[in-house]
C-alpha cells in the first residue's frame, strides 16, 4: 500500500533464522559446514563464536574439539593440536572425566598424524584412564580399541623403520587391547560398533602375520 513493497512476516523471519548473531548460533552453523567437509567456513563460525564467547565451560569445550577437528581435515595439525589440549586443559578445569577422555582421544589422533606415535600411546592410555572413570561403558570401548589402533600404528611405524623398534611385539599390544574393546562393546545397542572391534582384531591379526 502507499506504493510501498510489503515483505511477508515469514520471509524476515526465515532471513532471521539464517543470520547467526549468538555463540550458539555460530557453533550451530559451524558444525553444518563441518558436516560438509567446507572446514574453512566452519572455522570462520567457529571464529566468531569465540569472539563473542560463552560462560559455558562445556560448550567452550566443544567448541576447541569442533575447531580442532576441521584443522586435521584441513591438514593443519600444529593448529588443531593447539585446540585440543585447550580442550584437555578447560576439561580437567571443569573436573568431567567423560570430556577429559575425549580430550586425551583427539590428541592421540593427531599425534598419530604428527608420527608423534608414543604421545599418540600415551594419550590414548590416558583416554583409557578417564573413561574408566567416568564409568561410561561405551566410552570405554571406544576408548581401548582406539588404545589398539594407536599401538598398531606405531607398530606399522617400527616395521618401516628398522631402527625405531621399541616394543618387540607391539602388533601383541594391539590385539591385547582390540580384545578388551571387543569384549566390552554391547550386541543390542552397538552392533555396529561390534562389527567395527572384530573388524580391526582380525586387521591386526593378518597385519602380524596370524591368519587363522
Amino acid at each position: 500500500k502507499n506504493g510501498q513493497e510489503h515483505v511477508p512476516t515469514v520471509a524476515k523471519t526465515a532471513f532471521k533464522s539464517k543470520s547467526p548473531s549468538s555463540f550458539a548460533d555460530f557453533v550451530k552453523f559451524g558444525k553444518k559446514y563441518a558436516r560438509k567437509s567446507k572446514y574453512k567456513r566452519a572455522i570462520q563460525s567457529y571464529g566468531q563464536a569465540l569472539k563473542i564467547g560463552t560462560e559455558d565451560v562445556k560448550s567452550r569445550i566443544v567448541l576447541m574439539a569442533e575447531m580442532g577437528l576441521c584443522h586435521i581435515g584441513l591438514d593443519q595439525h600444529d593448529t588443531a593440536l593447539k585446540h585440543f589440549k585447550t580442550q584437555l586443559t578447560l576439561s580437567k578445569k571443569l573436573g568431567d572425566s567423560l570430556e577429559t577422555s575425549k580430550a586425551f582421544g583427539n590428541l592421540a589422533v593427531v599425534c598419530r598424524e604428527l608420527k608423534q606415535f608414543e604421545k599418540a600411546a600415551d594419550c590414548a592410555q590416558k583416554r583409557v584412564l578417564y573413561a574408566r572413570k567416568s564409568s561410561n561403558k561405551h566410552a570405554l570401548a571406544l576408548a581401548l580399541d582406539a588404545l589398539g589402533a594407536s599401538y598398531r600404528s606405531f607398530g606399522e611405524a617400527c616395521d618401516v623403520d628398522d631402527g625405531a623398534v621399541v616394543h618387540p611385539k607391539i602388533f601383541n599390544v594391539a590385539v591385547a587391547y582390540y580384545r578388551k574393546g571387543l569384549a566390552r562393546q554391547d550386541k543390542q545397542s552397538d552392533p555396529s560398533g561390534m562389527a567395527h572391534a572384530a573388524a580391526h582384531l582380525a586387521q591386526t591379526y593378518a597385519r602380524d602375520g596370524n591368519h587363522e
